[in-house]
């Protein structure tokens, strides 16, 4: 995906919600430039904060539910790279041994 059909995408997702004082994983990422910046690390953070939710329906409402469509553009926006794949693999067996 192009810089700027990623911008179109990202334009298209209309005002983002705002919690007021109670700051989120969208102000991260709450202007495109923000967006290029932050992105690879938001779309991280989402992939390990997935493994540690008690269910996908309570990751889908407490997380993903902020912005369906930001999180979904950030997840394909920036991909699992090998070595977060490596560093997740290891940190879900951790947690399976716990």
């Amino acid at each position: 995906m192009t810089k700027q059909e990623l911008k179109n995408r990202y334009d298209r997702l209309g005002p983002l919600p705002e919690r007021g004082w109670d700051l989120t994983w969208v102000d991260r990422v709450r202007t495109f430039e923000d967006f290029l910046n932050n992105g690879s690390k938001t779309a991280a953070l989402h992939r390990s904060v997935q493994i540690v939710y008690s269910s996908t329906e309570a990751y889908e409402r407490e997380c993903r539910g902020l912005a369906p469509e930001l999180h979904d553009l950030i997840l394909e926006a920036f991909p699992l790279t090998a070595e977060e794949k490596t560093s997740l693999e290891e940190w879900r067996s951790e947690l399976d041994f716990i």
